[in-house]
This record gives C-alpha cells, structure tokens and sequence, in this order.
C-alpha cells in the first residue's frame, strides 16, 4: 500500500509543490501518526461494568411505550400533520427506535461479559448519553412537527400532501375532515396561488409538482362530505377560501362554491341563518360575513357560473325539497347577489348567473299546482311557500331596480328572455304568472295565489319609472301569451288568470286602483268577448280551463259569471260578462 510519504515524492519530482511545502506536509503528517499511535485511547482493555441507571434499555423501552400510547391516543390533527411531512416521520422513528434499542441491548451484553474494546468507547454513561441524545433529538423533532409547525404545502412534500389529504377527504369522517379544514387554514394562500398558476400556464407539461398537486387538492376540496362539514363546524374556512378565490379567480374554484353555498342554504342550522339581521343576531346580523363573501360578491359569482357552476345553482333534486326557512335564506342570499349586480354592471352585460338564479327560481315555483289537491292548510305546504318567497324576491328585485337608477334600453318587451334586467325581471313575473294559473280551486287559495301574490308583485300601490317600465312590459307579455296561444292550455292559464283577477267590467280608468292594470283589462275582455264562443266550439277543454276561481260560465244566457266572496252581505254579489254569439 502506497504511503503518504511516496505520494509527496513523486509530486515533488513533478513540480507540483516545491520542497519546503513538501516537507512541510511530511511533518504534519508524521505528527498526527504518532499523536494517534501513542494515544491510549486506542488501547484494547476489558469492558469495565457501569451500575449507573442512565437511560437503561428498560427506560428506554417504558418511555417508547409511553409515547406510543400518548400518539395514538392523541388528537388526529398531529397524526396528519406527520403525514404531510417531506419524509416518513413514522418510519424513521421506528429504525431510530429499533437501532437505539440494538445498541442499548448490545451494549448491555457487552459490558457484562466484560469483552475487549477500546479505551475511549470504555464508559458505559457516556455511551447511554449519548443514545439518550439522539432519542431526545427524535422526540423533539416529532413534537415540533406535530404542535409548532401547521401543515404546509411546498415542493418538497407536494405529493405527500395531496396523497394523505385526499385519502383523508374521501374517507369522509366528520372528526378528521375538522382537523383538516382547520390545519389547512395555514396553507390554503399557497394552495390557491399555486393551483391559480396551472391554468395560466403556457406549457401544461412543464408543472411543478407542487402547482399540480395544488390544483387537484383544490379539486378534492369540494367534496360534499367536506363541504357540508366546513359550513356546518367551520365557517370562517369558507370565507376564507372565497376571499382567497377572489383574489385568485384562475384557481378551479366553481366546484367548491357550488356545495358550499348549496349547503349553507339548505341547513338551517348554519351560521348563514344568523345573519338575517342584526336585530335578532347582533354583530353578525350586522357585518354578514357569509351573505356578503359567498353571495355577495358579484364578480366572483359570475366568475364561476362562467366556469361551470356558482353558489346560488342549486342542484334540482334540492329546489323541490326547500322548506318556507330555507326558502327564505334562498332569497336572502338571491338578493345579496341581484344587489352587488346592480352596482357592479351599470351597463347590463349578460350575467350567467343572473339567468340561472332565475331558472332556479322559477323551477321554485313550478310544483304550486299541487295545492290544487290539498285539503285544509294548503298555505302551510312547502309548494306555497316557495311560490310565496319567489314572489318576493321578484318584489324585493324592482324595489332595488328603482333604487339603481338604471334604465330600461327599450319600453317594449324584447323578444331576447335576458336583453336587459328589465325585460329579465319581466319575463321571471310572466312565469311566476303562468304558474299561478295553474292553481284553479274555486276557493279563496285561488283568489290568494293569483291575485295576493302573484299579481301583487308589481300592480299594487307602488309607482315610479321602474314599475311603469316593466308594468307596461308584463302586460304586452301577458296578451300576447294570449293570443298566441288562444287553443291551447297555456294560453287557458293566462286567459283564466285574468279574467280571475281583473274581472269581467272594465271598471274606471280614472281610478286609482283600475289605472294600472285598466289596458289589460279592457283587452282581455274584448277578446273573451269575441274568442270565446270559438273555443268552446273547436276546444271545449280549453274554454273549460280558462275558468278559475269563482269564475264559471252560464250556458243558458251564454255569458261568463264571477262571484264574489262576502260573508257580510245578504246577497252575494256577481258580474257577469255576455259572450257574442
């Protein structure tokens, strides 16, 4: 084997360092050589026994069983945070463990056998000190990780993340979807500013790991089990996470927003229900916190109606199951994001959501008709109270129309559903209009239904620009629903609607009251007039379906009969209308 000597003399003969450095390199190397030869710790010696109890296997092994008992039975939220690390903490705890017991074992046999060793590894203490070391260090470690550090998303632990959290999430217990959703408040600006850069990406192949770990955790997110759990143990996680999608709108955000707005409509026990008003609920009736960062946010909601879905598109096995309270949050929340619509788009561009807040409404109302074959207390039916609180936020909507200040672009109904809001507004009251047609029972329900209700949204009282602009829009709408559709049971719901609310006389122009609606009335009554002797003829069913309410028809005098319900007078009081022949 080549010295160090021999190595230096044939760099000396190279020229690669003169003699004197050549020299100087021997003299050191010579000296450690005989520092460590002389040194007696290398000297072989029987082990000497050690009686002093530091850190002893059987410690050891106590206090191993005691923080695997005090782990497991430990909250779930540091067991997660040991998943999500960049290295499997578990496994190396358990080669840390077993090799310090080996040693502590070995070290054992050793000394009691008395067997060789050198003199510097002859001291037992010391060598259980130093064990106790690296246990302490590893006991440490763990705890630091488990009570001082959150979870954190970054490129060095991006799969391991993804991997534990989504197994979690799917596994969907309540507990554990808590102590996620609270430990993921940490990292969630990192995760929606990671997912946000995916698809702003020119070259989907070149992802960092962590920006596509980020997006797909995102994607997991919206779990219902997830979501139903965050609105119901944590809300402040959802406000953050629409805070946060706000100001990341490229984050895959739709999914999420949809359940969790889903579901903070549909249970009434969530804190969105504390924030009717601050009369009842103090602070949080004032702030809202939720109403204004899920519904109230206009450009975020129509962000993600554009992508796919939005917190106010409610799945339509829900719509038909809202109660009269649910319903009544619906509209809350309708009319947070119909009034940040208002104010953020003066100029009327087609909003998404605000079509498909309408469709849900009017998928609200759809199942009224079922009153019909209700007996008793029909108004305390689920049916009738979604109609009820449809024709509210209708009402509500050309309150807030006014206030705007925003113009109609045309007085005449458009033919486009969603030209402007007014002619949307418009075309949402003839629905609700279509609808209360169908509710017939010659009772006062009826009468309620169509005329307290429905009629009410729009000819009551209530005057200025806004309600003569779509007044004048809903009635054109209504007689030319009419006429086009004069032998067919659409047309009927109109007609009969109609001639159930307006009557049979075409009343004064002059008075308050008749004013609004006197145009219509008029016209209808003109073409009942002259149509109907027709569509009794060649639709008989037809011209029976355009009867509602207390409104019948006398073969014998050929004319339509409307009675009025009045306990007070002797005779009951009736107008009539003579058919032509």
């Amino acid at each position: 084997m080549r010295t160090l000597q021999s190595v230096i003399d044939e760099i000396r003969n190279l020229h690669i360092i003169d003699s004197a450095a050549a020299n100087c390199v021997t003299s050191i190397y010579s000296s450690v050589i005989r520092a460590f030869r002389d040194w007696d710790g290398f000297q072989i010696e029987p082990a000497t026994s050690d009686t002093s109890s530091v850190f002893g296997l059987a410690q050891f092994l106590s206090t191993l069983a005691l923080l695997v008992v005090v782990f497991n039975v430990s909250d779930f939220r540091y067991r997660y945070r040991l998943h999500v690390t960049r290295y499997d903490v578990r496994r190396i705890a358990i080669l840390t463990a077993s090799t310090i017991a080996c040693i502590l074992l070995l070290t054992e046999f050793w000394f009691q056998n008395a067997l060789p060793l050198p003199h510097f590894l002859n001291h037992y203490g010391n060598i259980k000190i130093i064990l106790a070391a690296f246990f302490l260090g590893l006991v440490i470690y763990i705890v630091s990780v488990c009570f001082l550090r959150p979870a954190q998303l970054r490129r060095a632990n991006a799969v391991q993340f993804f991997n534990a959290t989504t197994r979690f999430i799917h596994q969907g217990d309540k507990d554990r979807l808590q102590a996620i959703a609270e430990d993921l408040g940490f990292t969630m600006d990192d995760i929606f500013r990671l997912a946000a850069q995916v698809s702003s990406h020119r070259n989907p192949s070149k992802l960092s790991i962590d920006q596509a770990c980020a997006h797909d955790l995102l994607l997991s997110l919206a779990d219902r089990r997830f979501c139903d759990l965050i609105v119901e143990r944590d809300p402040a996680f959802a406000i953050r996470c629409f805070m946060l999608a706000a100001e990341y709108p490229d984050a895959p955000f739709a999914q999420f927003s949809r359940n969790v707005g889903e579901e903070f409509i549909v249970n009434t026990g969530s804190a969105f229900y504390q924030e009717e008003s601050g009369y009842s609920s103090g602070y949080f009736g004032y702030a809202k916190p939720i109403t204004s960062a899920v519904f109230g946010s206009y450009e975020l909601v129509e962000h993600c109606a554009r992508k796919s879905v939005s917190p106010l598109d409610l799945h339509y096995l829900v719509i038909n199951t809202l109660d009269a309270i649910q319903m009544e949050g619906f509209k809350r929340a309708s009319l947070a994001f119909f009034k940040a619509y208002l104010e953020k788009n003066p100029y009327q561009t087609h909003s998404y959501a605000f079509a498909r807040l309408l469709g849900s409404l009017k998928s609200c109302a759809n199942e009224v008709y079922k009153i019909n074959s209700l007996a008793g207390a029909s108004w305390k039916s689920p049916e009738y109270a979604r109609f009820e609180a449809v024709a509210d936020f209708l009402k509500e909507a050309v309150t807030l129309l006014g206030k705007s200040g925003i113009k109609a672009r045309s007085l005449r109904p458009s033919k486009e559903k969603y030209h402007d809001v007014y002619d949307a507004l418009a075309h949402a009251i003839l629905s609700l209009i279509s609808q209360a047609g169908t509710v017939d029972v010659s009772s006062s329900l009826c009468w309620n239904v169509q005329h307290n209700i429905a009629w009410d949204v729009l000819f009551s009282f209530r005057d200025g620009y806004t309600y003569s602009v779509i007044r004048f829009k809903v009635r054109r709408l209504i007689y030319d629903e009419i006429i086009r559709h004069s032998g067919n049971f659409r047309g009927a719901r109109y007609l009969g609607f109609c001639l159930h609310v307006l009557g049979l006389t075409p009343g004064d122009r002059r008075h308050l009251f008749d004013r609004n609606e006197y145009a219509l009335r008029v016209c209808v009554i003109k073409w009942t007039k002259k149509n109907y002797k027709t569509l009794l003829a060649e639709h008989p069913k037809v011209a029976q379906a355009c009867l509602h309410g207390s409104v019948t028809y006398d073969p014998e005098k050929h004319q339509l009969v409307k009675t009025f319900n009045n306990e007070t007078r002797k005779e009951v009081a009736r107008e009539a209308l003579v058919l032509d022949r």
